[in-house]
């Protein structure tokens, strides 16, 4: 299927070429995909025989070549070279390279209404350290600041704690800032200067 402009949108994700080739209708189009983007790193080219693909991932011919075509069809794959009815060569295209040629075909992630503001570099590691569950006010960033551990000690913490922690995630951000001013206590007590009498 020719790639077409969609309207679709997403509150949690983004677009990626898996989403496109999960609805292409090809069972394997996904895995010969994938690994076409493993093959094809270096030389840019990917060449295959049908039978080989077939027999690598246990499936049958028909399989293969539906996903082979589905992916030539929306354009994921360019075919390079075809030689006698022979291992036919490709290019595959990343998302990145693919959107640009087909603009207007891709989810669009709907922003937040907050998301226009500049983002803290501290908030967006800390986002990604718990699995995109922790979602930081301005005051409890502040309140973590405040407590002199610098942001890649606060991010250490963070994992440590979110490790550990196994209590409801209700009240998480009190018992994460007690562990921060415990840390920050035993830092300060480490830090301070002996009197050498």
């Amino acid at each position: 299927m020719e790639p077409q402009p969609t309207t679709e949108t997403s509150f949690a994700l983004f677009c990626t070429g898996e989403w496109h080739i999960s609805r292409l209708g090809a069972t394997y189009a996904p895995l010969v995909y994938s690994y076409a983007m493993h093959m094809s790193k270096k030389s840019g080219r990917f060449w295959l025989s049908l039978p080989a693909i077939a027999e690598y991932f246990n499936a049958d011919i028909k399989s293969i070549r539906k996903a082979v075509r589905a992916l030539e069809k929306a354009r994921f794959f360019i075919r390079l070279k075809n030689e006698n009815s022979r291992a036919v060569s490709y290019r595959p295209l990343g998302h990145g390279e693919w959107a640009k040629r087909h603009p207007g075909c891709c989810l669009e992630k709907v922003q937040k209404t907050w998301h226009d503001e500049p983002v803290d570099p501290l908030v967006s590691r800390l986002y990604a350290a718990s699995d995109g569950k922790l979602r930081l006010y301005t005051n409890f960033v502040t309140g973590m600041r405040r407590t002199r551990l610098s942001d890649d000690e606060i991010v250490q913490a963070w994992g440590y704690f979110y490790a550990i922690d196994e209590q409801p995630w209700r009240g998480v951000f009190g018992r994460f800032m007690q562990h921060l001013r415990d840390l920050a206590g035993k830092k300060n007590i480490a830090d301070t200067p002996t009197k050498s009498w």
